[in-house]
Formats: C-alpha cells, structure tokens, sequence
C-alpha cells in the first residue's frame, strides 16, 4: 500500500491538503483509515528595507603609519541587504565630503565608490584616522519608507610628529660700539635649550668694554637658550692714569734736564764770588798795611 499527500499552495492564499492511496495487493476492507488533513496557508512576508555600506582602505600603510601628506585611498559598497527595492540613496564619505547618488537598487545588488585622503597635522596628533560612510535612501513600502542603514567605517594608523624645538633669538646691542666695522645688533637664533657661548666684546673708541648686560656675562660664558634674550654692551672710559703718567714722566725728564743744564751754571757763580771775595780780602788788606805803616813813621 502507497500512501501520497497530495495539494500544493505556490501563492498568497490557503489550501487543504489531500491525500491519495494505492492499496497494491492490500485488501481495502483489511484496514480503517483515519486522516486529519492540513491547511496549506502561504502569507505574504515581511517588508525588510536595509542599506548596509562598506569602506575598506584599499592603499597599504606604511610600517609606523602614515604620515602628514600621505593619502589615504579607499572603496565605498553599498548594498541593499532587504528585501525590497529602495530608491533616492545619497551614499556619504563623511571626511572626504565625497557624495554618490542612486536612483534605485534592487534586493542584492550593490554599488561600489572610490574616494581618497590626505593625512593632515590634526591626524598625526590623533595618531589615526577614522573615516565613516554612511547611506541614506526611500522604502517602497508606503507604510515603512524609513530605510535603516548600517554605516562602513574605516581605521588607518598615523605616525605621531616629533616636536621641533622652539628657536629663539638671542640679540647683542653693541650699544655705540662696533663689531667687524659695524653698529648693527649681532643677532642669532638657536633652538630652546642650546647651551651657546657669550660672543666677543665689541669695541668702541675711548670706552673699554665692561660686560654684556642682561644679567652680567662676560665673552665665552656659557649660557642656556629658554627664549627670546637681549645682551647689552656695558662700557667704562678709558682710563687716562697711564697717559698723566706717561707725560709726569717726561716732565721729570724735562725738569732733570733743566735742572742738570743750571747746576753747572749755579756751581761756576759760587766760585767766582769765592775768588772776587778773595781778591777783595787781598786788596783790603794791602791797603792796611800801607795805612799801618804810614801812621807808624809819624
């Protein structure tokens, strides 16, 4: 004996289900048949609109992640993942600005977008790159036009910047003197933190140079860079105790000179006053002798 269910329901709607039996060699009346028969029932499924997109970095990353400049290159999918049509999708690369339009895709079908990135300071201080795609489109169900959408989001590493020092300018005001024929300001820069060396003094006529103020160093101290910084030329006249010494000198000269010119004049006079004195001393007393001798023959 073969028993075959037979009824079919291939669209919305219901049937009941129905059987048939071949007894083949079996005798009928050997046998009581019960059946509880069935209900073929086919309903309408469901509307289920969805967007689902995609974003994969195509380009490859450098080995310590891309650097400020690098482009970044991707692909955007977007795929209709329902099962109903959905018209009007805008497909958006949120950080390109990219934008793609779709007037209808089908349950199953997908699109596929390129778009591109250039690394930017702000990324490399963020040490990454985060770039979402998002879709938006109409349901053809009248009664849910709402179409959900998953978003694609892509993640991509940067290498993180080293810091440059800051550079400062150190200024000397050579403050009326010169250096190598010029007046102008020395003015150099380092970066923050270098130890550098005073520079040479300046020179200035009549003035001798004293330090470099601000605060008080002298030619090749050590000093260490922390910003901008002003040195200024301090001077002192010139001290004149060597020149009055010079000519105190050449007068003593002078006055030994003069003096050795008149000492042999001065030694001459005395003897000659001797002499006169002598000779007058003589004659005195010749002519006392000569008056003695006349009062004595009286």
């Amino acid at each position: 004996m073969t028993v075959t269910a037979t009824g079919s329901q291939t669209e919305i709607g219901s049937s009941d289900n129905t059987y048939s039996i071949e007894w083949d060699n079996a005798k009928e009346s050997n046998y009581t048949v019960t059946d509880k028969l069935g209900t073929l029932t086919v309903t309408e499924a469901p509307t289920n609109a969805h967007l689902t997109v995609e974003k994969v970095t195509t380009s490859k990353a450098p080995k310590d992640g891309y650097a400020v400049g690098d482009t970044i290159k991707y692909k955007i999918t977007v795929t209709n993942d329902g099962n109903i049509p959905v018209t009007d999708i805008v497909v958006t690369d949120e950080l390109t600005g990219d934008e793609w339009k779709v007037d209808s895709l089908e349950p199953g079908k997908s699109k596929e977008y390129t778009a591109s990135y250039t690394v930017t300071e702000a990324d490399a201080e963020a040490k990454e790159v985060v770039n979402v795609a998002t879709a938006t489109g109409k349901s053809t169900d009248p009664d849910h036009p709402d179409v959900p959408a998953t978003d694609g989001t892509a993640t991509d590493p940067v290498a993180p910047i080293e810091p440059v020092p800051s550079t400062y300018e150190i200024r000397y005001k050579l403050n009326g003197g010169t250096y190598d024929g010029s007046t102008d300001d020395i003015v150099e820069e380092y970066p923050e933190g270098t130890v550098i060396s005073i520079h040479d003094a300046p020179e200035r006529d009549g003035y001798t140079f004293d330090y470099w103020k601000g605060s008080e160093y002298q030619p090749g101290d050590q000093y260490t860079v922390t910003g901008d910084h002003v040195f200024e030329a301090q001077w002192k006249k010139a001290d004149d105790k060597k020149k009055h010494s010079s000519h105190d000198d050449d007068d003593d000269d002078d006055d030994s000179h003069h003096s050795s010119s008149k000492s042999a004049p001065t030694g001459d006079s005395s003897n000659a006053a001797l002499w006169i004195t002598l000779v007058l001393l003589a004659a005195l007393g010749v002519v006392g002798t000569i008056i003695y001798r006349r009062r004595n023959r009286k």
